[in-house]
């Protein structure tokens, strides 16, 4: 018995005060150490970018497939328009996160003055609407009761598992700059499943997201552009579409002005393909751009 309350003892009064003192420390440790240096880096070059030119014409937005696909620098040779890309990788972790970098990126007097804008989301290929997760646009946890990464995570990482790193370089014009980045060979294999975000929830998203854009680019024409991957075509795609022209000539009979939906091809090879499906290479963004070039040339402006 007297071993038992020992035991006891030293486990209510020692070790498990201990452990939480441990947790408690890690979690400041994770939170004062948190870094992802590569996405600062990127959103540091693309707002270097916006401040070298004095005018703009046409900016591109959205995640990493506005990243990787739309390049602003061909668009201004096919446009002879002044474009920059402002695609950071998953729309800095919330929407409210990603157009507030837009906002303080591009002051008031470009905005107004520009003329296209190019939204390329991931969003509408999500199974359902992400949660607004407490994160800020580098994917940082605000201080809460979880640390910004597992343990073990970081034990991998000094025991020199988890090396791979990314490192998003960007030309003049905000573009990826494929020179910097190793693009992995991607099998031929097409893929046949996409998701689609449920019609409740674009029902939800999308007015509230173009209200924001519109506020943003008051007098800017706005071309939506669904992301191509390389997949198979199917009937869901025909059918998100309906769904989001539905909304959308509510929404200009509302605004008094012209926002189009384009459901771009898929990509016709894997050779143009970098990451993974959804992503693609040097080759393949300027073969996405060209598309994109026609959708402006016949566009109302």
């Amino acid at each position: 018995m007297r071993y038992t309350g020992s035991v006891n003892f030293i486990l209510w009064y020692l070790f498990i005060p201990l452990l939480i003192l441990f947790y408690v420390c890690f979690l400041f440790w994770s939170d004062q150490n948190y870094s992802n240096n590569s996405i600062k880096e990127l959103v540091s070059r693309k707002v270097e970018v916006t401040n070298n030119h004095s005018s703009i014409d046409g900016v591109i937005i959205g995640g990493s497939n506005a990243m990787f696909g739309i390049s602003a620098s061909s668009l201004e040779k096919f446009t002879k328009l002044k474009w920059i890309n402002l695609g950071i990788p998953g729309e800095g972790f919330s929407d409210i996160n990603y157009l507030d970098f837009i906002s303080k990126t591009i002051d008031p007097e470009r905005r107004n003055n520009i003329s296209y804008v190019i939204y390329s989301s991931s969003t509408f290929f999500k199974e359902n609407l992400r949660p607004e997760l407490q994160l800020d646009l580098y994917g940082k946890k605000k201080i809460s009761y979880k640390p910004q990464r597992s343990l073990a995570s970081y034990i991998k990482s000094s025991l020199g598992f988890n090396q791979k790193r990314e490192f998003f370089l960007s030309n003049t014009y905000g573009d990826l700059d494929f020179s910097g980045y190793d693009c992995e060979i991607i099998p031929t294999i097409e893929i046949n499943k996409q998701h689609f975000l449920q019609k409740e929830d674009l029902d939800i998203w999308l007015p509230m997201q173009l209200s924001r854009i519109v506020n943003l680019f008051p007098n800017a024409e706005i071309i939506i552009t669904l992301p191509n991957g390389f997949y198979k075509n199917n009937n869901k795609r025909n059918k998100i579409l309906k769904e989001i022209n539905k909304i959308l000539s509510s929404y200009e009979s509302i605004y008094g002005r012209y926002i189009h939906i384009e459901s771009q091809k898929p990509y016709p090879s894997s050779d143009l393909m970098c990451v993974d499906y959804w992503h693609p290479n040097e080759k393949g963004r300027e073969w996405r751009t060209k598309q994109l070039y026609n959708v402006l040339a016949n566009s109302k402006k």
